[in-house]
């Protein structure tokens, strides 16, 4: 998979689920299609990699109402296609 996909879903009481895909590695920074109008609560993130190694660090940084940053790190220098990544709050 290339390019940027995003996708979110506003649930009954208020929690709003966004994720979508990023084709950037490396250290990005993602903006959210919707801002979370009080709180964000939780977000993850994972590289697409073209083998099936497990190294390699995958991590969020300064997470806010309107976008995180991700670090998306290949497993020593294997080949990866961006990531995947998701975030929750209200």
């Amino acid at each position: 998979m290339s390019g940027n996909r995003i996708w979110s879903q506003k649930l009954p009481g208020g929690l709003i689920i966004q994720w979508g895909f990023t084709g950037s590695t490396g250290f990005t920074y993602v903006t959210f299609p919707i801002s979370f109008p009080n709180s964000f609560l939780s977000g993850s993130c994972a590289s697409s990699r073209y083998n099936n190694s497990g190294a390699g660090q995958n991590y969020i940084g300064a997470p806010s109402t309107s976008g995180m940053y991700l670090t998306l790190d290949g497993p020593n220098g294997a080949p990866y296609s961006g990531g995947w990544w998701m975030a929750i709050g209200y």
